[in-house]
């Protein structure tokens, strides 16, 4: 079962009509990012790899570089160069739910901020 923070954020993520999104980064090197959201239905395998494994067993950690139990994965970018997928995630531990983009190097993920907060994320794809 969700915690009411996941709970609130998909409400939110399933406003989204367009579920492939792009948008433009001030990093020179990543001119767009090519964002795909989970809908409901797909919001659970969106968490395998980074949450828990394909047999269900939990992932998380408490240690740097390792997945945080308080990121919950709401979509992927699409077209990475990386041979790993790359989440984007929300942290639920501050009421705000910044937007990250995670990147896994060398067994260890870090996040990446790309908004501050979930009403920054969504207020850019209007």
């Amino acid at each position: 079962m969700y915690t009411e923070e996941i709970a609130d954020i998909l409400a939110a993520i399933e406003k989204v009509e367009n579920r492939i999104l792009y948008l433009s980064s001030e990093d020179e090197e990543i001119q767009t990012l090519a964002i795909q959201l989970f809908d409901i239905d797909s919001i659970d395998k969106g968490q395998v790899g980074c949450r828990v494994s394909k047999d269900g067993t939990l992932l998380f950690g408490k240690e740097d570089g390792e997945w945080q139990e308080s990121w919950f994965v709401i979509g992927t970018v699409l077209g990475s160069d990386s041979q790993e997928d790359e989440p984007i995630f929300a942290d639920v531990t501050d009421p705000q739910y910044p937007i990250f983009n995670g990147i896994k190097t060398a067994e260890k993920w870090e996040g990446f901020l790309l908004f501050s907060s979930l009403e920054e994320f969504l207020g850019s794809l209007e």
